[in-house]
């Protein structure tokens, strides 16, 4: 994940490369950061795990935040996209469909639309007339 770029882009860049790595892989791939979270005999990977999962939830608020969010609301959306994609992730493994993607795309799409806001143009920029 880049520091950089929209939120949606990133949104859009995650999915399809996810898409091409899994059917690529013939569905066996998977998140190695899921693995990670799931291992109960290893705390220390478990750990490690959440960190990783905190990072990019770190990034991704950051850039909601920058586009003018709310602090918190862009912490629990930033969260909320997360936890979307990586299920997503799991269950395109389950049913051997990359719809489950798709589908988490085009409706986090419409929720980080809808959740920015009007956008305001850049300081400096022209207006029309009203």
């Amino acid at each position: 994940m880049t520091r950089s770029g929209e939120p949606e882009d990133w949104v859009g860049a995650l999915v399809g490369w996810w898409k091409q790595a899994l059917e690529s892989s013939g569905y066996t791939d998977g998140c190695p950061v899921v693995g990670a979270a799931l291992a109960a005999s290893e705390p220390g990977v478990q750990a490690a795990a959440g960190n990783a999962f905190a990072g990019w939830t770190e990034v991704l608020a950051a850039a909601l935040a920058g586009r003018g969010v709310d602090a918190a609301r862009a912490s629990s959306l930033a969260s909320f996209v997360i936890s979307a994609v990586e299920g997503a992730i799991v269950q395109a493994r389950a049913t051997r469909s990359t719809r489950s993607l798709d589908d988490v795309r085009d409706n986090l799409l419409i929720l980080l639309r809808v959740d920015e806001g009007p956008r305001q143009p850049p300081a400096g920029s022209p207006t029309l007339p009203q």
